[in-house]
């Protein structure tokens, strides 16, 4: 994951790497003071219904001809990729974010509900996080389309 990280960010100011990092460590200790009450199942199916969403949307954006004119214009991030290549690294990093926090809250025992309860906000937050990042580059790119 840092790999896909470094690949979005190389070029430019790590903003994204850095807040992906704070917002880990920041939630880890806001849920160690804040006695987070939730069940696993729910947000199981929360990030489930939300990475539907994004799947959804990944389809249909790379089958659209917009995802094509992508493939012409460099990346303000990393001028070695283009900008279809940077939103399909966002893409890849929301997935993966999306996965591991599935499979975290699946596979964690419920005699661990202490590990688990510490869990809850980050993967929260890391999610809401990407989703946020993908969809503020996938909104630069509608409206760079509207201005044509």
């Amino acid at each position: 994951m840092y790999q896909l990280l470094s690949k979005i960010n190389s070029g430019r100011k790590l903003v994204n790497k850095y807040m992906y990092v704070v917002i880990l460590i920041l939630s880890l200790w806001l849920s160690y003071l804040v006695n987070v009450q939730a069940d696993s199942s729910d947000i199981v199916t929360f990030l489930s219904i939300i990475m539907g969403f994004q799947i959804a949307s990944f389809s249909l954006l790379f089958t659209s001809d917009t995802v094509k004119e992508l493939y012409n214009y460099k990346s303000s991030l990393n001028p070695r990729i283009t900008q279809k290549h940077e939103l399909k690294n966002y893409y890849k990093l929301s997935f993966n974010t999306s996965i591991i926090s599935i499979l975290l809250l699946l596979f964690i025992p419920t005699n661990f509900r202490t590990i688990s309860r510490f869990l809850y906000l980050p993967i929260i937050l890391l999610n809401c996080y990407m989703l946020y990042v993908t969809n503020n580059f996938l909104y630069k790119i509608f409206i760079k389309e509207v201005k044509k």
